[in-house]
């Protein structure tokens, strides 16, 4: 039965990704990289290689701790692409309500 679950939890995450992956190819690749669909993509393929690692090698293994750190930076950057992409509307409504 865990080698069943153990299968079905892999399939599944594998399913999510390509789904993730499907709908970022149908955005037309000059406002992919504005897209926050590119940084939850990449979230979730490191999350779910991460799920793979935990798994198959264990928590303190060296891969799973690498991938641990790529997930950690991953969203560091998701984060600042945010704040930044806030950043630019607050400035962008800023400038209208001047001009008003």
């Amino acid at each position: 039965v865990h080698q069943s679950s153990a299968q079905a939890r892999s399939l599944l995450r594998k399913a999510i990704l390509l789904h993730g992956c499907r709908l970022l190819v149908q955005i037309p690749a000059n406002p992919r990289e504005y897209s926050h669909l590119v940084v939850h993509v990449d979230l979730l393929r490191a999350s779910v290689e991460l799920a793979n690692l935990k798994e198959h090698k264990g928590r303190d293994h060296s891969e799973t701790l690498k991938a641990t750190k790529r997930l950690a930076l991953l969203m560091r950057s998701a984060i600042n692409r945010v704040q930044a992409a806030e950043s630019k509307r607050l400035i962008k409504v800023a400038i209208e309500l001047h001009t008003e």
